[in-house]
């Protein structure tokens, strides 16, 4: 059973499980192995199974109800209830539920703390929230900020730091380490990070304390997410025509990633970048690592930063932060240092740049890059990859990326190594 494979950050690995699947089925002997897959239905991995017909489960069928039922039956059946109250308790729960199974997996987590201290009564059960998840999710919202006011949750969660984190695990490309999620959020400490998180409880898989760097934060289930950027109609109050308290605007979050990465922790690297051999060397990229002291936080971090910036840079809505990634000569050349085997990755974030600034004048900026991007510098490098200035030069006369290598052509010159000296001779004319 391979359950939930749409819940997978890597697309690639989920990719690759696929394909393997999908090759060997036939070549099995008829009975010998079944293979269940369980995920929501999106697009990719529907395609990729459409040579088989899927069973699609849908929360308000009969089947999934009394599936559910049985559960709920069978759980409170612990708990020291008359036979009356739990099946008033199961119809409650069940109604509660609206057919999701994981509602009912964290309530009951809930009562079962509860009842270690005391004998659970029916009023425990009709004080649950109701509406499912999105009641779930709200009503422990609501408990971690307390009050009755609308204003008052907003303006609450508004200035909290814990807003800046879900702001991060609901942007970020990958799961981050604890270390990792402390600096991004600028925290004062590791330690500041775990409080912070704490309230959120079950939702969240975090490390217990601060001296676990290396151990990952993750929301513990994707519908944690969805709920917080969701923003399909059926979900706006329809009084107030908005969203609920604690929603999260995905532009704003992938903002504040791109900010933090692009203005603070990229430049250091930015201006240290060693240019011995070519870009694919070992020895210059253990050199841009290890020769500047970075431990292994730092590395994971700095390749994280270089790997996904753009992605956030390119789905914000800070032109300041697309225009000053996308056209820095240096992020082009750092990210071949760094990634050396994924600049088409780079790209495609700029790609995806270009076409979301539509009628913006920032919008013919970048389409001078992407005409030096996919026809010059990408098939440039597969032949010779060496440092991306003389490429840039290689466009016309009053396009950016020739204006760009240009204006820093003294500073380059001296540092191209002597192993390319034939690109400081002819390409720097």
């Amino acid at each position: 059973m391979i359950d939930a494979l749409d819940e997978t950050f890597d697309r690639e690995e989920a990719s690759s499980i696929v394909n393997v699947l999908i090759r060997n089925l036939k070549t099995i002997p008829g009975g010998c192995l079944s293979i269940a897959v369980s995920s929501r239905p999106e697009v990719d991995i529907l395609t990729a199974f459409q040579g088989y017909v899927p069973l699609k489960i849908e929360c308000e069928e009969k089947s999934n109800k009394e599936d559910l039922g049985k559960f709920i039956e069978a759980r409170l059946k612990a708990y020291d209830m008359d036979e009356k109250c739990q099946n008033e308790a199961a119809r409650i729960l069940q109604e509660k539920a609206a057919g999701m199974f994981l509602y009912a997996k964290y309530v009951f987590e809930q009562l079962d703390a509860k009842a270690k201290d005391e004998q659970l009564a029916l009023g425990d059960i009709k004080g649950l929230p109701d509406g499912g998840l999105d009641g779930y999710y709200e009503a422990t919202f609501r408990r971690i900020f307390g009050g009755k006011e609308q204003a008052h949750f907003r303006s609450k969660f508004e200035g909290h730091p814990l807003k800046r984190a879900l702001q991060v695990l609901v942007a970020v490309q990958r799961d981050l380490t604890l270390w990792e999620l402390s600096k991004i959020v600028e925290a004062k400490d590791m330690k500041d990070v775990v409080e912070t998180l704490r309230p959120l409880g079950g939702l969240l898989k975090t490390p217990p304390r601060a001296n676990r760097p290396n151990e990952l934060v993750q929301l513990n289930h994707k519908s944690v997410r969805d709920w917080l950027v969701d923003e399909t109609e059926e979900k706006r109050n329809t009084n107030t025509d908005e969203w609920h308290d604690f929603h999260l605007d995905i532009k704003g979050a992938h903002t504040a990633v791109a900010t933090f990465l692009w203005t603070k922790w990229l430049p250091p690297y930015l201006n240290m970048l060693p240019l011995e051999g070519k870009l694919g060397d070992t020895a210059a990229n253990t050199k841009l690592y290890e020769g500047n002291g970075l431990k292994t936080g730092a590395q994971t971090l700095l390749a994280y930063a270089v790997r996904y910036c753009g992605a956030h840079a390119a789905a914000s809505d800070d032109s300041r932060v697309v225009e000053g990634y996308f056209t820095s000569l240096p992020v082009y050349e750092l990210f071949l240092r760094v990634c050396p085997n994924a600049i088409g990755d780079l790209i495609a974030q700029l790609g995806d740049a270009t076409r979301r600034s539509g009628e913006d004048p920032l919008a013919g900026k970048l389409e001078h890059w992407m005409r030096w991007a996919q026809p010059v510098l990408l098939p440039s490098l597969k032949q010779d990859p060496r440092c991306v200035y003389p490429y840039a030069l290689q466009m016309p006369q009053g396009m950016d990326p020739h204006n760009k290598a240009k204006q820093t052509k003294r500073d380059w010159v001296h540092r191209i190594p002597e192993s390319i000296r034939v690109t400081r001779t002819d390409a720097f004319r």
